[in-house]
């Protein structure tokens, strides 16, 4: 995204890793209260590993996304 993002976990544990491919090893864990940072133009993955994750988003637009393809 080319703004900053405020991800707050309403539900469940979110798993959030910072990279450009997936990587299980660079996941934290953000269990349900949790806020996380994520800096503008800063390539990241979101998991839901263990259960349902619900997530309030927070951004400043005009925004976008760019996904990367799975491997």
């Amino acid at each position: 995204h080319p703004d900053i993002r405020l991800t707050v976990v309403m539900s469940g544990t979110m798993y959030l890793g910072e990279g450009e491919t997936f990587d299980e090893a660079k996941l934290v864990a953000y269990p349900v209260g949790t806020v996380a940072i994520t800096p503008a133009n800063t390539a990241h993955y979101m998991y839901a590993k263990d259960d349902d994750v619900s997530v309030m988003e927070i951004g400043s637009g005009p925004s976008g996304a760019t996904f990367s393809k799975k491997e």
